[in-house]
């Protein structure tokens, strides 16, 4: 018999830390567990239809589609026998509307959508494609996650500057995003959707990245695209600026986001109007329903950019070119220093990482610790 030996400093040399091993491998049988549950899932839907679902709850309505938690029916063969019996299957599934749709011209825009999420890797973070399917007036997206509510309901109350572990809370969902965004980096997926109504909650309180009607792979525009498009409040200096972006309005996003969970509103938004848009801006053609789930709905918060489908190209209102200036004007600062509301509390070191000009990187690039 040989024994061959290697020290622990030599083999760190050559493979790295036999801990990174493990946990390198533990994540690898992960992920195929997880894929290997979602092939399952998706293989079981294959010809679902729109009257295998029993609605159980609305989550949200938005511009042409709504949101809902459904129960999976008994499947009933031919012969009138129980072919299928999910066991309290629950599922969520985005119901588009094709005449609204093709009336407020978006049915290419969403098709996109779908074919985008279709094609992601999978993540805990972001709910999985399981099925799409149509009849004569909808479109139907099942997707593989229990939706609960949006993260906008976390400061409806008050800010969670203002609550006891209010700050353990918007560390925990930043975190949660920056590792979604990353997951999305890493496809060359720039999201420009990140924002506090356009994330959602599942039934064990993490957040979930849900609106992608703005993303866009950028292999397919050369590495660098030039559309001012989302939240006026959320976009960065280089989307106002219109001089060419890659993933960075992402981070700039999380930076935003996390002040709006601390302080219950956004650092650019002009001083009148706080984090909410003009009437005229906030409802589109058509209303907007107000969620179902428990909480008081919050007609005063701005829609997102995404379901108003408002793209800037010109004609933008006063409050919008105010914000636009008031983020170039951070941006050109030798120094640039966020305020705070003056009757809350600073945040600790922890949360102004995320909330600092080196963090809310532009096209330099942003490392994460």
């Amino acid at each position: 018999m040989k024994l061959l030996q290697i020290s622990k400093v030599h083999f760190e040399e050559v493979l790295g830390s036999l801990d990174n091993i493990i946990d390198f491998h533990r994540r690898k049988r992960e992920e195929g567990a997880r894929r290997a549950y979602l092939q399952r899932q998706a293989e079981g839907l294959l010809d679902a239809t729109a009257h295998e679902f029993e609605p159980v709850s609305k989550l949200i309505s938005w511009q042409v589609s709504d949101l809902f938690v459904v129960k999976r029916k008994d499947k009933i063969s031919e012969e009138g026998s129980v072919a299928t019996t999910p066991i309290d299957q629950r599922l969520v599934i985005r119901v588009v509307s094709k005449k609204k749709a093709t009336d407020e011209s978006l049915r290419a825009r969403v098709m996109s959508e779908i074919k985008l999420v279709g094609d992601m890797l999978p993540s805990p973070l972001i709910p999985s494609l399981l099925a799409t399917f149509s009849d004569r007036s909808r479109m139907y997206a099942v997707m593989g996650c229990i939706l609960v509510t949006d993260l906008s309901t976390l400061v409806d109350s008050k800010p969670l500057i203002e609550h006891q572990d209010g700050e353990r809370i918007v560390q925990f969902h930043t975190a949660a995003v920056a590792l979604a965004i990353q997951h999305l980096h890493r496809q060359e997926i720039v999201c420009r959707m990140c924002s506090l109504d356009s994330i959602m909650l599942d039934s064990k309180g993490y957040p979930q990245l849900l609106d992608f009607t703005l993303s866009k792979k950028l292999t397919d525009c050369g590495g660098r695209t030039f559309t001012l498009c989302g939240i006026a409040e959320y976009n960065s200096p280089e989307q106002v600026q219109k001089t060419g972006h890659g993933m960075s309005p992402d981070w700039w996003a999380l930076g935003i986001l996390t002040y709006e969970m601390l302080f219950a509103a956004t650092p650019f938004a002009p001083a009148s109007t706080g984090s909410a848009l003009p009437e005229a801006e906030l409802k589109p053609a058509h209303e907007v329903t107000a969620k179902s789930g428990g909480g008081k709905a919050t007609e005063a918060r701005r829609m997102s950019i995404a379901r108003l489908l408002v793209t800037t190209g010109g004609g933008e209102l006063e409050s919008t070119v105010a914000t636009y200036k008031s983020i170039i004007a951070y941006a050109s600062a030798s120094e640039p220093q966020l305020e705070y509301p003056s009757s809350r509390t600073e945040p600790s070191k922890v949360l102004q990482m995320p909330l600092a000009s080196k963090f809310i990187a532009r096209d330099s690039g942003c490392v994460l610790t």
